[in-house]
């Protein structure tokens, strides 16, 4: 069983496991506090289970938490990656509206332009020399 989920999840376990197991007070969970091997001691005693049924079914109920939260991680990755997409694409879209404003000076005045990026380069130099 993945422990690191009860460690690093926590918070968020203690409301699925008290819907899982109605039966378990505050106190039960303040018991548990993150720890695992806790909760099987107080579901056999609070349920009559035998450690290996606790067992069967706190694997079960993590396994069930862990697709969740992968499905839910992999929503949010498609959600990012979408958002980044339509962000590029504003950013491109802005780019090919303004490459004539940007490149026409240059294209223009070739002299003036590579007089202003030496004046630039020169600047710079001096600043970080």
């Amino acid at each position: 069983m993945n422990t690191n989920i009860f460690t690093g999840n926590w918070e968020q376990l203690k409301g699925k496991i008290k819907s899982e197991w109605a039966e378990l007070t505050d106190d039960d969970l303040k018991k548990i506090e993150a720890n695992s091997q806790k909760l099987y001691g107080i579901l056999e005693k609070k349920y009559g289970y035998t450690k290996q049924v606790a067992q069967k079914k706190i694997e079960a109920f993590i396994e069930k938490f862990d697709d969740l939260d992968k499905s839910t991680f992999q929503k949010e990755i498609e959600q990012l990656k979408s958002s980044l997409s339509d962000s590029a694409e504003k950013i491109n879209d802005i780019v090919h509206k303004n490459e004539k404003k940007i490149t026409g000076p240059i294209v223009k005045y070739p002299l003036y332009s590579i007089g202003i990026a030496a004046a630039i380069g020169f600047t710079l130099g001096a600043l970080l020399w």
